[in-house]
């Protein structure tokens, strides 16, 4: 299930639920470059690693930014970010 929320025009908070909050992210449109969204924030709950969720709520990211028109996803990490970074490389991100 997914609860939503928004922040104003073009961003998305998303909330994983099953059947409490298991991950989220948060996604807005560029302030400096139009046709292009940034996502800010993606995280799921350590126990539910491996079961799509980090999967779902980055497909949710996608078809938000295409939905807005954009042309860009832009999606930054860290190298302490490994979870997310081993999906980028499963999805060739």
């Amino acid at each position: 299930a997914w609860t939503a929320g928004t922040l104003g025009a073009g961003h998305a908070v998303r909330v994983a639920v099953a059947p409490t909050p298991v991950g989220w992210s948060y996604v807005a449109p560029s302030a400096v470059a139009p046709g292009v969204v940034d996502l800010w924030w993606i995280g799921v709950d350590p126990s539910q690693h491996g079961r799509g969720v980090g999967r779902a709520l980055l497909a949710d990211a996608e078809a938000h930014a295409r939905a807005l028109g954009a042309r860009v996803l832009v999606i930054e990490t860290s190298a302490t970010a490994m979870p997310i970074a081993k999906i980028h490389r499963s999805l060739a991100i």
